[in-house]
């Protein structure tokens, strides 16, 4: 389990009671501005929040921005983590990606759908444990995954770059 820690190691920014929506391996590609930008924009939503005196839209065009602006953020970060992915490197699942979640690419190509269009079986999916290596990156950003106890399986798995499910890909410990 990837556990957020209480200060950030590098720069020893308080992180207690913030919820960053996304696992701690994606939010470490952060620099220290985005970081204390997410935060001041996380409290701010936070306070309207609570503002029960004004009309709820109100509320909502108050942070609308900061919300904005923390959407880019972790998008930024994903497309950051995508980036740390190195070819013929072996990476495991540690937790289940649910089959609605999991995306195929054709056998022969570049391109990316929902796994119900190239296997309606059920066949393919991605569990805790399962170990991948990715095979190769297309000119958009997509990454292309084969299980390694399934080498000559019809479909890679494919993430795009700012996937959410991307966090849960980490490096095989050796």
């Amino acid at each position: 389990m990837i556990r957020k820690p209480k200060t950030h190691p590098r720069y020893k920014t308080n992180l207690v009671g913030i919820n960053f929506r996304e696992r701690w391996n994606v939010v470490e590609y952060a620099t220290k501005n985005e970081l204390e930008t997410y935060i001041a924009n996380y409290k701010h939503i936070e306070v309207e929040k609570r503002d029960f005196e004004r009309h709820w839209w109100d509320r909502r065009e108050a942070m609308i921005n900061e919300s904005t602006q923390n959407n880019y953020l972790r998008k930024l970060w994903r497309k950051r983590h995508s980036e740390s992915f190195k070819l013929d490197v072996l990476y495991r699942v540690d937790k289940n990606i649910a089959r609605w979640s999991v995306k195929l690419g054709p056998k022969l190509g570049d391109g990316i759908g929902s796994a119900w269009m190239f296997d309606r079986h059920r066949t393919q999916g991605l569990r805790k444990g399962d170990i991948l290596m990715l095979t190769k990156v297309d000119e958009m950003g997509n990454l292309y995954f084969v299980k390694a106890n399934d080498i000559d399986a019809k479909h890679p798995y494919v993430f795009n770059r700012d996937n959410a499910q991307l966090s849960y890909v980490v490096p095989l410990d050796s």
